[in-house]
């Protein structure tokens, strides 16, 4: 047994040194490779430090200026949307003349018809095509193609407020997206190394499909503010051309109703006096018939009393016929008998035919008393309707430019 246990191996004097050195190399390597690590150390984490310090005031520096990025392009949104609010309700002021501007000239073109109308009850030789017809009727055209210009220019005034608020909507949308962005720009701007809620997140800096360029992001803005300058401008030049329409609509249709005034009222004096014309006429031929009416009595008196002459002439001839034999001659007093018996049958002639000839004359005075009152009547008719009627709904026809 004593044989099979050795005892440990010794190591010699020269061995143990060698060991102690390696073993104190080793330890004098190993702590100065580790102050070698402690100072560079130090050394990375100052330029760490100074290194992260500066990238964070770059970062802040760059979302500030960011910030006056989007502040200058929603200050620029801002105004445009102003300017496009304050052209929309010029643009809705503009349909509401434009709307008004319709309804009147209905009513004016409603008046107009009816004057027509009216005009039509005129009868027999009144019933003509004068200038006042030939004016109404034209009245009727310029405002019924008024009222075409007028329904075209409010579909355009309506199509381009349409596009106001387009443009308006875009400007909207583009302004809240401006406004979130700010907001959580501002935050972060806010935000520093001892900030509640700063925390470590996966994927952080990560961007979706949806992201765009600043590039992309300024053309947008771009576009947005460049379209609703433009239907601003477009909108400028539709009330424009909208305010000539309502001005050129009325001034046309006041010089056309000024131009049917003036015939109807030279009409009604042409009326008037042809009325007063009949009047008097009638007041002729009534005066007239009376003294024809006279006249007839007269020369049937006198025809009466011719007669009665006549036949005291022919009795004293019928009687003298009676002498006896010699004594009936053709003496003087015979002669004078017959020609006196010839005469006035000559005179009884001449009166008949005096008297057939004024009754001829009164028949034909009594045809134009008739003639002279249907005419007249006809003329009072046709200066009730263009006096009375016509010209006093005429007086309700005011169109002003709105």
């Amino acid at each position: 047994m004593a044989k099979l246990i050795q005892p440990p191996q010794k190591f010699v004097t020269p061995e143990w040194i060698y060991g102690c050195r390696y073993l104190y190399g080793n330890a004098e390597a190993e702590r100065a490779a580790a102050e070698r690590l402690v100072m560079e150390s130090q050394r990375t984490m100052e330029d760490t430090k100074k290194t992260t310090e500066r990238l964070l005031f770059e970062n802040k520096k760059r979302t500030e200026q960011r910030l006056n990025e989007v502040r200058y392009r929603d200050d620029e949104l801002n105004r445009s949307l102003e300017a496009n609010k304050l052209e929309t309700e010029a643009v809705v002021e503009m349909r509401a003349r434009v709307d008004k501007m319709i309804e009147s000239l209905q009513e004016i073109l409603h008046i107009s018809q009816q004057c027509l109308v009216k005009r039509e009850r005129r009868i027999e030789t009144d019933l003509v095509h004068d200038d006042p017809e030939k004016h109404l009727i034209k009245e009727v055209e310029v405002i019924q193609g008024a009222l075409a210009l007028l329904v075209r220019t409010k579909e355009q005034i309506v199509e381009q407020l349409r596009l106001n608020r387009k443009a308006k909507y875009n400007l909207d949308k583009d302004l809240a997206d401006k406004f979130q962005a700010l907001a959580i720009d501002g935050h972060v701007a806010e935000l520093h190394l001892n900030s509640q809620g700063n925390r470590l997140v996966k994927d952080a800096g990560r961007m979706t499909a949806k992201s765009t360029s600043v590039d992309e992001w300024a053309d947008f803005t771009e576009r947005n503010l460049t379209s609703a300058e433009k239907q601003r401008r477009n909108s400028v030049r539709t009330r424009a051309v909208a305010d000539g329409v309502l001005q050129t609509t009325c001034n046309d249709i006041n010089r056309q109703r000024s131009s049917a005034d003036l015939a109807l009222e030279m009409r009604v004096h042409e009326l008037r006096d042809a009325k007063e014309k009949f009047e008097e006429h009638l007041k002729k031929v009534k005066k007239q018939i009376t003294e024809m009416e006279d006249n007839i009595l007269h020369l049937g008196e006198a025809i009466e009393h011719r007669v009665t002459a006549l036949k005291l002439v022919e009795t004293r001839l019928e009687n003298r016929t009676c002498r006896p034999r010699i004594e009936l001659c053709r003496d003087q007093p015979q002669s004078s008998l017959v020609e006196t018996d010839s005469a006035i049958k000559d005179i009884i002639e001449n009166l008949q035919m005096r008297l057939n000839q004024s009754k001829d004359s009164l028949k034909a005075l009594d045809r134009k008393k008739l003639e002279l009152e249907h005419e007249l009547a006809i003329k009072t008719l046709s200066l009730f309707i263009d006096e009375t009627e016509v010209m006093a709904m005429r007086q309700s026809m005011h169109l002003s430019c709105f």
